[in-house]
């Protein structure tokens, strides 16, 4: 037995899920997202931030990954700049690894 997951429980089988009506709520979005652009006119501006938001090409995440590694490199250097206390006593280690 095969059950479609495409198309609403509601929905004739012969309609495709793209062609319904939007249901009231993508309706109200729908309308404040036209509003707001037809008052604006930041459309242009959505959609150039957007792409460089996010790239087409995958490799771009390898220099994402990177920036984020520095930053909380940074964070974690800052954080031990103010809190770190060097101090050259023997510790003595109490724990479950008996060669240490």
């Amino acid at each position: 037995m095969s059950v479609d997951t495409t198309a609403p429980a509601s929905a004739p089988a012969n309609v495709e899920a793209d062609d319904l009506p939007p249901g009231r709520g993508m309706r109200l979005t729908n309308w404040a997202a036209n509003y707001i652009d037809e008052r604006t006119g930041m459309s242009g501006l959505v959609k150039e931030l957007g792409r460089k938001i996010f790239p087409d090409h995958w490799s771009f995440m390898l220099g994402e990954v990177a920036l984020y590694s520095f930053v909380v490199i940074l964070l974690s250097g800052t954080f031990l700049t103010f809190f770190f206390q060097a101090s050259m006593a023997e510790t003595v280690y109490h724990g479950s690894y008996a060669p240490w």
